[in-house]
């Protein structure tokens, strides 16, 4: 926080001189948390879009085997989702009962994702292993993206 700036100067349209917002630095926790939130949000509505394109879409008839893809789908799908529901306030929101019927499990990449004891809890990274977990997740959709592209 100390390499912010203190203020933030800006200028008028019509050339007037600058005038000065001062913001605290408490104020920036609260920017920079919400825009990784909306960010977060994003990318798992973009990834889910992506993997209903490469793999088709996940309708009832999808089969939530134990294969690491199923487990990465249902993952992004399920994150996807507690952001669309409640942007500013994510919430793991289970609303398809199957997806609540078994933990789905990323092993290539260490990831457990127990979606019924997650249902109504507030979305947190820890939830998903972090930051870490989470650009590790994104990252595997990526890949696999790229090698249904190449099959």
């Amino acid at each position: 926080l100390n390499s912010l700036p203190k203020e933030i100067s800006l200028r008028s349209f019509s050339g007037q001189e600058p005038f000065k917002v001062e913001i605290p630095l408490t104020a920036y926790g609260a920017i920079s948390r919400n825009t990784a939130l909306a960010c977060t949000g994003v990318c798992a509505i973009a990834f889910d879009e992506a993997m209903n394109l490469a793999f088709g879409e996940k309708g009832n008839d999808f089969p939530l085997d134990d294969t690491d893809l199923t487990a990465a789908r249902a993952s992004i799908y399920q994150i996807r989702n507690a952001f669309a529901h409640g942007p500013a306030y994510p919430k793991w929101e289970v609303r398809n009962s199957r997806y609540l019927s078994k933990k789905f499990y990323v092993t290539d990449l260490n990831l457990e994702v127990d979606l019924k004891s997650l249902n109504g809890k507030n979305f947190i990274m820890k939830h998903i292993g972090g930051w870490k977990g989470y650009l590790d997740l994104l990252h595997y959709c990526i890949r696999q993206v790229e090698q249904r592209k190449h099959d």
